[in-house]
């Protein structure tokens, strides 16, 4: 079996090998309670891989089981990569985690957000606080790719086909206000329509 294979004890890069065993019995668990089938995980630092496990199905129909050359299909990889890399900039000083997004884009000032009304005819009203970076990362910002109702796409997938910018300047309009309701699927009813 080839694979993945740590290179240098995680003591000698500064890990805690009992907090690494935590990781690995934390995710067993996922697979035991049928949330996972399976996972690898890989911890490396400073370039050096410190630690490899794995544990449960690569295949459930096939009963195989990972193994550290498990190869894993990966999609929406967007948010994690841009988070980490927001982090890094945050641990070197550029901006603080309740700075307001507009600092950085300022289509982002001044964002409205649905009350009421239909897709066509919405009804909005000014956010109660701005949008800001914690917001962002922690997807409580109130964006939105639609209002969840069969057939509405929401200003952010219409942009990918109509000829024109949605916004026209602005950011698009948020499902609800950042930090509100601590998710974006937050529905506000109303008699306007």
């Amino acid at each position: 079996m080839g694979g993945l294979k740590a290179e240098v004890d995680p003591a000698e890069v500064g890990l805690d090998p009992e907090r690494l065993q935590r990781i690995d019995r934390h995710f067993a668990r996922y697979v035991d309670d049928g949330r996972l089938p399976g996972w690898l995980i890989a911890v490396s630092r400073h370039g050096r891989l410190a630690h490899v496990s794995c544990y449960g199905s690569r295949d459930l129909e096939a009963g195989l089981p990972v193994e550290p050359d498990t190869l894993w299909r990966i999609y929406s990889m967007t948010k994690p990569v841009t988070s980490v890399a927001t982090m890094m900039l945050y641990e070197e000083g550029a901006f603080e985690l309740t700075d307001p997004v507009s600092t950085f884009i300022p289509s982002f000032a001044d964002v409205r957000v649905h009350a009421c009304g239909s897709d066509l005819r919405q009804v909005t009203v000014p956010a109660t606080e701005p949008v800001r970076i914690w917001h962002l990362l922690t997807h409580t910002s109130g964006l939105t790719y639609g209002t969840g109702r069969p057939g509405s796409s929401g200003p952010i997938l219409a942009a990918r086909t109509w000829p024109r910018p949605v916004t026209s300047g602005r950011a698009s309009r948020c499902c609800s206000s950042p930090g509100r309701s601590g998710t974006t699927r937050w529905r506000p009813t109303c008699s306007a329509g």
